[in-house]
């Protein structure tokens, strides 16, 4: 775990934000991780990375299909413990989303019970974003788009 106040670096090491600086959040909700650290520092789509062996770094038409494949209602990718306010989440999927929040570039961390966002391999045109989707306790859908690569995010790997 590193310090939400500090960037990952390509020095060998696996980095990872734990929300709020605390170590307890990563062992219960998970790590918050930059894009570049996911890939190891490679611009290659779809890398194994630092998921295990079998798996990869999922690219944005893979998140697209997922989306689809739930009919874009994020209900059905939200664990059953989590509270929500419009919605019933049924976690049909196995997908079982927490809401984790994220570290934002400025090295602060947000919407933790608030939504979640699950990145892709895949840079955004401007090259400093990355495409995912979010999925937010408010609202019953799933919302595919970028956010800026430098901030703190889930990943979820998929198998080969």
């Amino acid at each position: 775990m590193i310090n939400g106040s500090e960037e990952m670096t390509d020095n060998g090491i696996i980095e990872k934000y734990c929300y709020d600086d605390d170590p307890n959040n990563c062992e219960k909700y998970g790590g918050l991780y930059q894009r570049d650290e996911v890939m190891q520092y490679s611009t290659d789509e779809g890398i194994q990375g630092l998921c295990p062996e079998g798996w990869h770094v999922p690219i944005f038409s893979e998140i697209q299909e997922l989306e689809s494949y739930v009919n874009d209602e994020s209900k059905r990718l939200v664990n059953q413990d989590q509270t929500t306010i419009n919605y019933t989440a049924t976690n049909e999927s196995g997908f079982s989303s927490l809401f984790v929040g994220s570290r934002k570039y400025d090295h602060s961390f947000i919407s933790f019970g608030k939504d979640a966002f699950f990145f892709s391999s895949t840079i955004g045109e401007s090259g400093v974003s990355v495409y995912g989707m979010s999925l937010y306790y408010t609202y019953d859908f799933v919302n595919l788009g970028t956010r800026g690569k430098s901030g703190g995010y889930c990943i979820r790997c998929l198998k080969d």
